[in-house]
């Protein structure tokens, strides 16, 4: 990938927190080049606009197909390719009254040999999930939206599924107890302001579990749940997202005990109007990003964090901790690469020994910090520091970060950069 990055033939389009590539797209010539051959060698067909569509006669044997137009035109065409075994849908007009689509029942019907179906960027008005599409029992993967509100029990029938993908433009969704069944699935990604997951009738710890799921958001915890009894049902997942709603009772404490999960890297967690200091966590030492949002945990609790040995990004935003005073601890954040810190309200951060913190940090992120008076002197020692950006920050904050600076550059940091 670099080296094709190095010859410009890979354009990137996103960088990772800590450097590296998140997103990238292919040369404009090098795109063109890509989509005659996978004509020529009937890998893919990709159809542009009204014209193609209307005039496109289908090879007998098409199996991946990708259409970019508006949605009335795809609706319109109808293209007759039941042999089909891909179907891509991207919609050239980005505007909501015309990305709706009533009846996509038309889909479902003809192109019954899909194994994969992404119609993501068509908002489907149905009020429940389509019926028509577990009636396509080859599907590994399956990207949809629309105002759907329930997933039926029935999607188990897709025991083939790898990936699945649903937008709830509605935004409270749920999930049915038999997508604990379907052991196959890798990658589960529902996006909804309130996402319920109900638990199988069954024993939940007599369940054979998702064990080969890798990635999985957003699962919606309360504080009355145990939640191990979910997680190790997903003892293998690598990334995930977790929303805590509040318990019943505002006495009750939720444990949120993850070290169980050996393969988790990447963890998002967030809350509410969470009551403070109402969660207790536990979490893997294979932990190497980790996102915390308004959790209102005190500060006394980062010492977890503070301890795990190969966590190299920690985003710490919207009141995910509470309180003025953090003082780090000796000897944590060993191998923390990139720090960032969003609309908390604490005033002194600070250290026991300056030079027994983040020996490996390279970027600090401090956005809407309004209280800082007080930052750590070992961010005057750090050599790996390469820069600190500041956000909505006021002057005072400025000018303690200058004056690392100014540090940073007698210990011989020359290239330290200041982000305004």
């Amino acid at each position: 990938m670099m080296d094709l990055i190095g010859r410009n033939l890979v354009m990137v389009a996103k960088h990772r927190s800590i450097g590296g590539v998140r997103a990238c797209h292919i040369h404009d010539l090098l795109h063109k080049y890509c989509m005659v051959k996978a004509k020529e060698e009937n890998f893919l067909q990709v159809l542009h606009g009204y014209d193609e569509l209307s005039t496109f006669n289908v090879p007998p044997d098409l199996s991946r197909l990708s259409v970019w137009s508006k949605v009335e035109h795809f609706k319109e065409s109808r293209l007759f390719c039941p042999q089909l075994s891909t179907l891509l849908f991207i919609n050239l007009i980005r505007n909501d009254s015309e990305s709706f689509l009533a009846d996509a029942s038309f889909v479902f019907q003809i192109y019954k040999g899909l194994r994969v179906l992404d119609i993501e960027q068509i908002v489907l008005r149905y009020k429940v999930f389509p019926s028509e599409v577990v009636s396509l029992v080859g599907l590994r993967y399956l990207a949809m939206q629309g105002e759907m509100r329930v997933i039926p029990p029935s999607i188990a029938k897709l025991s083939n599924l790898e990936t699945f993908r649903m937008i709830s433009d509605y935004g409270i969704v749920s999930l049915p107890s038999t997508l604990w069944s379907m052991t196959k699935l890798r990658h589960l990604h529902i996006e909804g302001y309130d996402v319920v997951w109900s638990l199988p009738r069954e024993n939940l710890e007599n369940n054979s579990g998702l064990l080969n799921l890798d990635t999985f958001s957003t699962l919606r915890v309360s504080l009355d749940q145990r939640v191990e009894n979910i997680l190790k049902n997903i003892p293998n997942v690598r990334q995930l997202k977790i929303k805590l709603s509040k318990a019943k009772k505002s006495t009750t404490i939720g444990y949120c005990n993850m070290s169980g999960l050996e393969s988790l890297e990447s963890l998002e967690v967030w809350a509410t109007s969470l009551p403070p200091d109402r969660v207790e966590f536990s979490f893997p030492s294979t932990l190497k990003k980790l996102v915390l949002i308004g959790l209102n945990l005190p500060w006394s609790k980062i010492s977890l964090i503070e301890e795990l040995p190969n966590l190299e990004v920690l985003k710490l935003l919207y009141d995910s901790f509470k309180g003025e005073r953090w003082v780090l601890t000796e000897g944590g954040f060993r191998k923390l690469r990139f720090l960032a810190l969003e609309n908390l309200d604490v005033v002194e951060w600070t250290d026991t020994d300056p030079d027994d913190h983040f020996p490996c940090l390279q970027k600090l992120l401090m956005s809407g910090l309004s209280k800082l008076e007080l930052m750590p002197s070992c961010l005057e020692q750090i050599s790996a520091l390469e820069v600190i950006e500041l956000r909505s920050c006021k002057a005072s904050v400025k000018d303690l970060v200058q004056k690392i600076e100014e540090e940073q550059k007698d210990c011989g940091n020359e290239d330290l950069r200041i982000i305004p």
